[in-house]
């Protein structure tokens, strides 16, 4: 399709643009910068990476050389560490969640499992309303169905 200045430029004899070339060359010049830079940058970030690995090795072995002194000066041993390991793997059991809340004293918590907790009886037997919070937004709808049995006489 020939455009109005296309059209002009012939009637003036002059030589048709070429501006798709134009673009093409400018295109091919700032690929070119483009791909030139992001060498460069590639190159930077290969010897970054391995300052990096340089310097995490040399931590490395700046801890491990304080290990060995200290095991060499209180003579610890291989199963003194692998005993404490297993201490602490043992004692790392999940916690019940919380999840109701007296709502007079927030220090009051029941994770809903087990005996009723006292302050809870104690609320019913005085006849305070025995409708209890629930501790996480997690526990809304366990509070909502305990208040529920609790109001019952089902608790």
């Amino acid at each position: 399709m020939k455009t109005p200045r296309t059209l002009a430029n012939q009637a003036e004899g002059k030589a048709p643009e070429r501006p798709l070339s134009n673009l093409r060359d400018c295109l091919k010049a700032l690929t070119a910068d483009n791909l030139a830079i992001l060498a460069e940058l590639e190159r930077q970030a290969t010897e970054i990476n391995k300052a990096i690995q340089t310097q995490k090795s040399n931590i490395k072995n700046a801890v491990l050389l304080f290990i060995s002194e200290v095991i060499r000066e209180y003579e610890v041993t291989a199963e003194d560490v692998l005993a404490i390991q297993r201490k602490t793997e043992k004692s790392t059991k999940p916690a019940i969640a919380l999840k109701f809340r007296d709502p007079e004293n927030h220090d009051n918590i029941w994770s809903g499992r087990g005996a009723r907790p006292r302050w809870l009886t104690d609320r019913i037997k005085l006849n305070r309303s025995p409708f209890v919070e629930a501790a996480t937004s997690d526990n809304e709808n366990d509070a909502v169905r305990l208040n529920e049995r609790l109001a019952k006489g089902l608790v």
